[in-house]
């Protein structure tokens, strides 16, 4: 008889790419419904209807809260205001207006005894509902750690954010200590705040599979040789990769490679990127498919200095057998290894070298993107990540 399972989750993890959550929770929820009776809570804040897909195919019961846009109330935006003065409240950053009404309906949605309840990422809604649910366990899948992104912002001053990073902190140690068990997505991740957890707490690291089921080795016709990235280029610490990027692109163009071409990857375009379109750049804006523009690049750049957690952006690059040079944070949470799967680069001088080094060398270029794809094919394929996610949510007690 398969063991009931509630997923709690902040948005509609649909379509598999929609973000980066998504990318990590449609093919887990798939899995997970072969083997369990999923109930999926989700909710839906944008205008237009949530497109489902096939999610509805998978679970046993899809419930999606519409939440309507409106005005704050002035109870919560004293409740707000208040949160971000006191150093123990919800971060500025974190606090969710609709908490109430989403922990409300939540408790609403529920049917008898589940016997395990995974929540995807922290909400100070989870103490409103951790005591209303009836279930033998109860897992946090945080996914990346907000403090550690916190630290690794360049936008504030120090003072300021050391005092934002140790609220931050407090707050996701408090929520990991209400749950039974907690999953981050990396071990740099978990390492952020694991001193803080109590021990009856079981805390380890579960990272993405590469969502492959609509791979193609077909590839566009794109200049070469040619420089790359990849990601939604509407998120910050992408756009600040797009722009580095082509800042070195003029420096290779202008000394060592004058016909370098660029290629930025990625849906929905920050303007001060889309304004890079132009000789020698392509900016593609939302794709069908990712796979055949990934396959047409020869080099692709990955300079990683905020953010956190397992890129996913350098699992589906490595799996297309493309090489890439990235930064040490990048490839914190990935772990490839050096001169084998990836190139490492820590400053500029060190980017530039590696770049024309690898544009030099198309054999250096091919071994390292074979690497690369059989570093994810033995670490990131989703059906060894779901086995160690189906023995987390089980526990102890079937393992």
């Amino acid at each position: 008889m398969k063991k009931r399972l509630l997923i709690v989750y902040p948005d509609v993890p649909y379509p598999p790419n929609r973000n980066g959550m998504s990318i990590r929770y449609y093919p887990l929820i798939r899995r997970l419904a072969v083997d369990h009776e999923v109930t999926l809570i989700c909710r839906w804040s944008e205008e237009e209807e949530p497109d489902l897909g096939d999610l509805g195919d998978w679970v046993e019961e899809l419930h999606v809260l519409r939440l309507e846009p409106k005005s704050k109330s002035l109870r919560n935006r004293i409740g707000g205001a208040m949160s971000r003065i006191s150093p123990f409240g919800t971060p500025y950053k974190a606090y969710d207006y609709n908490a109430e009404l989403t922990a409300n309906w939540i408790v609403e949605c529920l049917k008898g005894r589940y016997d395990s309840v995974l929540c995807a990422g922290l909400s100070q809604r989870l103490r409103m509902i951790r005591w209303k649910i009836d279930t033998a366990r109860f897992v946090l899948d945080i996914v990346d750690s907000p403090s550690l992104m916190m630290e690794r912002r360049p936008d504030s001053p120090a003072f300021k954010k050391d005092l934002r990073v140790r609220k931050i902190k407090r707050w996701e140690a408090a929520l990991i200590n209400l749950a039974d068990a907690a999953v981050y997505i990396s071990p740099v991740d978990q390492r952020q705040v694991e001193h803080r957890i109590d021990p009856r707490v079981e805390l380890d690291f579960i990272p993405n599979g590469v969502f492959v089921d609509d791979h193609t080795e077909e590839a566009v016709d794109l200049p070469s040789p040619s420089v790359g990235i990849l990601g939604n280029m509407s998120y910050p610490p992408n756009i600040e990769m797009a722009l580095s990027l082509h800042q070195m692109w003029n420096q290779l163009r202008a000394t060592t490679h004058p016909n370098l071409h660029l290629c930025i990857i990625g849906r929905l375009p920050h303007p001060s990127v889309a304004a890079l379109a132009g000789p020698g750049v392509t900016v593609t804006g939302a794709v069908p498919n990712i796979w055949s523009w990934v396959n047409a690049v020869d080099l692709f750049v990955v300079d990683m200095k905020q953010g956190a957690g397992l890129q996913n952006k350098l699992l589906e690059i490595m799996y297309a057998g493309r090489p890439i040079v990235a930064s040490p944070e990048a490839n914190g949470g990935l772990g490839a290894i050096e001169g084998e799967s990836i190139e490492l680069a820590r400053n500029e001088t060190e980017f530039l070298e590696k770049m024309t080094a690898l544009l030099d060398d198309p054999d250096r270029r091919s071994r390292i993107g074979a690497g690369g794809r059989r570093f994810v094919e033995a670490e990131y394929l989703w059906d060894s990540v779901y086995r160690k996610f189906d023995r987390f949510i089980r526990g102890a007690q079937e393992t």
